[in-house]
């Protein structure tokens, strides 16, 4: 890997700086040395040290740098373009450059270059402990012969199976079929149609499990986890009916479907007990605010307005309701219409 200033990035081609007193030991290129570069770590009064490539390595005649140079050559070039490699040397000739490449690296005895790139340790990297392993659940993998296996038709998670099919002995009834043997037109139309019912029933067990796959039901813990997040917003009959879907939806769209029905669910009813005005009202009145999430104090005030405007007008309609009372007009209405139910106020007659 080409070593790069750890301030600028540059990359080094001769002779720079190397900080002792950092850990990991820092190479700084002779500019930021020279302007004293500092960072949270180190600081321009380290101990350095002077790096440089113009010494002999594997011969008298190439340096350190020249040997450098030699190796980026031929991975940019590649081996046998003498010429090239030369000229990126700069130094030595196409023939020089050969004769050193074969000389030293490639029939060179091994001791000679043993030593010049550290030898990797793999000390710490070994793991004593051996590796916990446990069997996923997900999908579920019911031991061989166990209830859990009976109770999933046989399910191999491996395989993404079932050993039982739907409509298990279906092939048992083509099993006589033998059309080299038809006696008449009849017989074979016969065998034909039973043919055909066999592919139908063929049909009908894998749309089965195509639904069991892509919505997931081969998990039932998970699958009655999920259903439960929706009995208790949407009741279980509405649960019961929305199941018949799956075979219409793709599992996109009825999820989409599901989450749509969730959010939209009906408030819970307010608990306004010991809540300011309760006293005043009455079992039924308790039993609107409630369900319209009234709080009582507010119910008194919209009551006393109705009723004045009833007073005033001798009738009151709907319309009058919903234009003193700023509120959703379906709680306007409901409460109009409770008033009239207990005959606090009447509308005009017809």
């Amino acid at each position: 890997m080409t070593e790069s200033c750890y301030f600028c990035s540059c990359v080094f081609t001769d002779v720079h700086i190397l900080c002792v007193d950092c850990d990991p030991k820092l190479p700084i290129c002779i500019r930021c040395f020279s302007k004293g570069a500092e960072s949270l770590t180190h600081k321009n009064d380290h101990r350095y040290t002077v790096l440089t490539t113009e010494f002999q390595l594997l011969c008298k005649t190439w340096t350190a740098g020249e040997e450098l140079k030699l190796l980026d050559a031929l991975l940019e070039c590649g081996i046998g373009n003498w010429s090239d490699i030369a000229k990126h040397v700069g130094t030595h000739s196409a023939k020089e450059c050969e004769a050193h490449y074969l000389q030293h690296y490639i029939y060179a005895p091994v001791g000679d270059l043993k030593g010049i790139a550290p030898e990797p340790s793999y000390e710490g990297s070994c793991h004593l402990a051996p590796v916990p392993y446990k069997v996923s659940g997900d999908p579920p993998r019911p031991v061989l012969c166990s209830q859990q296996q009976v109770d999933m038709a046989g399910y191999m998670a491996a395989r993404g199976d079932f050993s039982h099919e739907f409509d298990n002995y279906a092939e048992m009834d083509m099993t006589e079929l033998d059309f080299n043997q038809c006696e008449d037109t009849l017989d074979r139309e016969l065998q034909l149609a039973m043919v055909s019912i066999y592919r139908n029933r063929l049909r009908e067990r894998a749309r089965r499990k195509w639904l069991v796959r892509k919505h997931g039901l081969v998990h039932p813990l998970k699958t009655q986890q999920s259903w439960q997040r929706y009995r208790n917003t949407l009741g279980e009959g509405t649960v019961t009916l929305l199941r018949r879907f799956m075979q219409l939806l793709p599992p996109d769209d009825f999820e989409f479907m599901l989450e749509g029905l969730h959010r939209r669910r009906s408030a819970p009813p307010l608990d306004i007990e010991g809540r300011p005005g309760y006293e005043k009202l009455n079992n039924q009145e308790r039993e609107l605010c409630a369900s319209l999430r009234l709080i009582p104090e507010v119910y008194l005030h919209f009551k006393a307005l109705l009723v004045s405007e009833y007073e005033k007008l001798g009738s009151l309609r709907l319309s009058n309701a919903r234009a003193i009372i700023k509120i959703d007009v379906n709680k306007t209405r409901k409460l109009y219409d409770f008033l009239l139910a207990e005959g606090v106020v009447k509308k005009q007659a017809s």
